[in-house]
């Protein structure tokens, strides 16, 4: 009875291990992975207010040597791989994926968009050693 306590108590470790390392930490702010809220603003006829409401605050403003306002928005997502928290195969199989999302809004002075520009990339991260 204790030799088949070891192998299914490893077992048993090793899937919870498993299941906790699926963790995913996520940084700004995801409406902007929304298409359809982003289709909403329309160049030369949403103003502040109504970006604002769509999307919430931008991540960060600033103003261009023009003078115009910019507003930035951005997200940032990514998924530990489960196989990273396990003790040697870690060290081969560890990694994550990380994918993020930008957009970038200019206002006319009277504070309607100039123009709005959109990007983002997906890249997946793995252990040094294969």
């Amino acid at each position: 009875m204790k030799k088949l306590f070891a192998p299914v108590a490893l077992i048993s470790a090793l899937m919870i291990v498993n299941l906790s390392g699926c963790m995913k930490s996520v940084a700004g702010n995801p409406s902007i992975t929304d298409q359809s809220k982003v289709d909403q603003i329309k160049p030369g006829q949403t103003t502040k207010d109504q970006v604002r409401q769509i999307l919430g605050q931008p991540t960060n403003t600033q103003f261009s040597d023009n003078n115009e306002e910019v507003w930035f928005y951005q997200y940032t997502a990514t998924s530990v791989k489960p196989q990273s928290y396990i003790p040697v195969v870690g060290i081969f199989a560890a990694g994550a994926d990380t994918s993020s999302s930008n957009v970038t809004i200019r206002y006319r002075p009277d504070g309607i968009v100039k123009n709005i520009g959109k990007g983002g990339q997906s890249a997946e991260a793995s252990s040094v050693v294969h």
